[in-house]
């Protein structure tokens, strides 16, 4: 329109007005798009990649208390690999992934 004549003052202020509006809802939809990243980020984990959830601060094997991670991924090893060379083949298949876990730490 304000191309074809001059705005009065009330078209003026409702330009004016409806420009501000839009400034702030593309400020508030800005917003809400970085929220909903952070939070998708946050739900997988990772900003929280410093913690640690499955550990195992110690473990107990026989009558000594381990609390080094090598010494506790070494007993865990021993115990699974005994566990599963002593058991059937149909059970052995299932422990493969623990082992593997254990040898990657």
């Amino acid at each position: 329109m304000e191309e074809l004549r001059a705005l009065i003052d009330s078209e003026r202020l409702d330009k004016d007005s409806f420009i501000n509006e839009y400034q702030h809802r593309s400020l508030v939809e800005e917003i809400m798009w970085q929220q909903k990243s952070r939070v998708r980020w946050l739900k997988k984990g990772v900003a929280n990649f410093h913690i640690k959830v499955n550990f195992i601060a110690s473990l107990e094997v026989g009558e000594n208390t381990v609390e080094d991670v090598k010494s506790i991924s070494h007993a865990l090893y021993e115990y699974y690999y005994k566990a599963i060379m002593c058991s059937s083949s149909s059970q052995r298949f299932k422990g493969v992934g623990i082992i593997c876990f254990l040898l990657r730490m």
